[in-house]
């Protein structure tokens, strides 16, 4: 095709036949419940239906943002139909030109992520809501945990947002229970690439529920599906303000330690040497200042970064630190401690 044909041709139909070329790949990494064909359609209407997606879609590096896009929410086993997933534009800035391009990312949503934890045969069902300030809400603690919501009636005014929370029903029959209030909510709010346009500001119920039912996961049985989907979900969340297109296989920031080695005892001698093994696996990362610091649970780790990335004396020490482990908590304390000039914007 002719560079003159290319220019004239529409940038739906050079994004189509780009899809199209990804066929192959997209067949091995869908469910076998939706063709690559299927698949193709769902992304093309999504991005005809969005003004900022059909801008994005007229330069190469936006389709090239798209197909990336595209192919990550395949190999999440998702559909960006705005239930499952979603496309969202970021103002985002290329690392060789300092220019600012429209981007597309892909976003994980609520009913994809519930979708996914069922699968795991791990979780029997998922309730997720939005409390308003006329409902009935009551959260008991203790040893007989419970939570009951009483929405307003249809016929009146539900009022204000003031939480969200989520119930996980394992198989065993245990029942985990996130309760977010509002501050909690905008806390992560803030925390996000786009908290002053796009899905905070269109779906905020939406991102509310999904960052109670993320929380409440925490807490769950771990699913190698579920936490690719919320390593592709934590991308929203402000890192520098930019993303690299070029390395769109996010890989975990940490990992599990390894269990020890067992020690030998040599049962010959007269007194047998005494050890205690550690009854859990510890986590832990090295501080900026060199000292290695060991935590017993991913939550201990999380407010140990937390603190680390407070505590550094400059902005790119800090995002080191912010490195050991990505969450929404880590993501606001490094843009509490170290706040950005430059703003993404719609």
């Amino acid at each position: 095709m002719s560079e003159l044909q290319t220019k004239q041709e529409k940038p739906t139909a050079i994004l189509s036949r780009a899809l199209t070329s990804k066929d192959s790949d997209l067949r091995s990494i869908l469910p076998s419940t939706i063709s690559p064909e299927q698949f193709r359609t769902i992304v093309m209407t999504a991005v005809a239906g969005d003004a900022d997606l059909m801008l994005v879609a007229g330069t190469q590096e936006g389709r090239q943002s798209i197909i990336l896009s595209a192919v990550s929410c395949a190999r999440d086993g998702l559909i960006p139909d705005k239930k499952e997933a979603a496309f969202v534009v970021f103002n985002t800035q290329n690392k060789k030109t300092k220019t600012w391009n429209k981007l597309a990312q892909y976003m994980p949503m609520v009913r994809g992520l519930q979708k996914t934890m069922r699968n795991s045969g791990e979780v029997t069902k998922i309730s997720t809501a939005v409390v308003y300030d006329k409902d009935h809400f009551e959260h008991r603690m203790g040893d007989e945990e419970s939570l009951v919501h009483l929405p307003a009636p249809l016929d009146a005014e539900r009022g204000t947002v003031i939480g969200a929370y989520a119930i996980i029903s394992l198989k065993n029959g245990e029942k985990i229970r996130e309760v977010l209030r509002l501050e909690d909510i905008n806390k992560i709010k803030g925390a996000s690439k786009t908290s002053k346009f796009g899905p905070w500001v269109d779906w905020f119920d939406e991102m509310a529920r999904k960052s109670a039912l993320r929380r409440a996961y925490k807490s769950a049985p771990s699913s190698a599906d579920v936490d690719q989907i919320i390593e592709s979900d934590n991308a929203q969340y402000k890192t520098e303000g930019l993303v690299d297109f070029s390395q769109h296989q996010l890989t975990p920031a940490i990992e599990k330690p390894k269990k020890p080695e067992p020690k030998l005892v040599d049962m010959s001698a007269e007194e047998i040497p005494s050890f205690d093994e550690p009854t859990e696996l510890a986590w832990s990362f090295t501080d900026w200042n060199g000292e290695v610091i060991e935590c017993g649970t991913e939550d201990e780790l999380e407010q140990a970064v937390i603190k680390a990335i407070q505590d550094a004396p400059d902005r790119q020490t800090g995002y080191a630190m912010l490195e050991n482990l990505k969450s929404p908590d880590t993501f606001g304390a490094y843009e509490q401690a170290w706040p950005q000039d430059e703003e993404a914007t719609a």
